[in-house]
């Protein structure tokens, strides 16, 4: 139904060079650049148009031209079937493979179908959407450029279906930071705000990450992306508030995501590890592996890796926020400062959660090392960082 209704709209707007087709599509069908970046279209495009009508907007190529377009159905059938099924990881290689296929409508009736069997949409599939989101472009040309911003985030809160998400990837590329002060093409904090506190979490997404771009120094802000990093109902709200609180805060961030995942709530400490292994950058590693190291310890137990002094304990214990909003380098180390750093008793389901993000973080789409080969991994290369 999307590709019916977008190419009934494409119709009444124009392209540079694109002969528009009135007989129905052979099927489904991207057009395909020179560069080999394919898309889906609503009208078939020409060799060397320089613009393609995607079911949901132009999408501009000014030094990529069409060379050619093909028909997808066999791809799609394929994809639809892997959608369906209930599996996260099938899911997300299901997002990635139609993302990078550029089959748009695909993304977008996933995305509504995973929500009505009242699954979570996989980081995976925001992502594709909001790649593609950045693309193109579905303001209308009789918006000035300091209202573009402004219509963006109108049509997101009047939207309730996955467009929200496309919506958000162009909202970010528009949004100004606060560096280049143009508060015409920014959202104010009242907005960022509220938007965090929207009833979808979808928006909650879409401002995080705004807020992100905007690198907007508030320390309610900072508060509410930190807890809805890692308290998020979902890992796509949590992976936006992540992404932006890195963006604004990293090394506040990663002191936040390191006791999190040290003492927090079991739930908690997963999504932690997952931030630490996607955001936290070259520093994370060491409080994966710290935390790690106390993955055999009983409770109560003292001992010391890399120097530093461990303690398991039973209890658990959410983190304390400190952000230093950008005034001046903070100093403080959740990983050195202390005589004493306590890690919560590991379940199974974490030991494993730590071992994949340092897989993660590694860049490896998979490794044999189990936590006594990623301790002396550490070890072999990182043996004086706790001193």
């Amino acid at each position: 139904m999307w590709l019916i209704l977008a190419h009934l709209a494409s119709l009444a707007v124009p392209t540079l060079q694109t002969k528009e087709v009135q007989e129905p599509f052979p099927g489904t069908m991207v057009a395909v650049t020179r560069s080999g970046l394919a898309v889906e279209c609503a009208v078939i495009p020409q060799p060397g148009d320089l613009r393609i009508q995607t079911p949901f907007g132009p999408l501009a190529t000014p030094t990529d031209p069409v060379e050619k377009f093909e028909n997808r159905d066999e791809l799609l059938e394929r994809l639809r079937r892997m959608r369906n099924s209930a599996d996260s990881m099938v899911l997300a290689q299901w997002a990635k493979e139609a993302g990078d296929s550029g089959l748009l409508v695909e993304l977008m009736d996933g995305a509504t179908q995973i929500r009505e069997r009242k699954h979570d949409l996989p980081v995976e599939l925001f992502q594709a959407l909001e790649t593609w989101g950045e693309r193109i472009d579905p303001v209308p040309v009789k918006v000035k450029v300091p209202q573009r911003v402004r219509w963006l985030w109108r049509e997101i809160l009047k939207e309730d279906g996955p467009r929200r998400i496309l919506l958000g990837g162009r909202l970010v590329v528009d949004a100004q930071s606060s560096e280049q002060a143009d508060r015409d093409r920014q959202l104010s904090i009242a907005e960022l705000r509220q938007g965090l506190r929207h009833r979808h979490p979808w928006v909650r997404r879409v401002a995080a990450r705004c807020a992100g771009k905007q690198q907007l120094f508030d320390a309610e802000l900072a508060e509410r992306l930190f807890f809805l990093s890692v308290e998020g109902v979902s890992p796509g709200e949590q992976d936006g508030a992540a992404w932006a609180s890195a963006q604004i805060h990293a090394h506040d961030a990663r002191q936040f995501w390191f006791l999190a995942l040290a003492r927090g709530p079991e739930l908690v400490r997963l999504a932690a590890s997952r931030n630490l292994a996607f955001h936290g950058g070259q520093p994370a590693v060491h409080g994966l592996i710290l935390v790690l190291s106390g993955y055999d310890k009983k409770s109560s137990k003292r001992y010391r890796f890399a120097g530093r002094s461990v303690q398991v304990v039973k209890d658990v214990q959410m983190p304390v926020l400190r952000v230093s909003l950008g005034l001046s380098a903070s100093n403080y180390d959740v990983l050195r400062d202390g005589s004493l750093f306590k890690v919560t008793r590991h379940s199974d389901e974490f030991t494993a959660a730590l071992v994949e993000a340092l897989t993660l973080w590694a860049g490896l789409e998979e490794s044999e090392r189990g936590p006594e080969e990623w301790l002396q991994w550490y070890l072999d290369h990182y043996s004086s960082d706790f001193h």
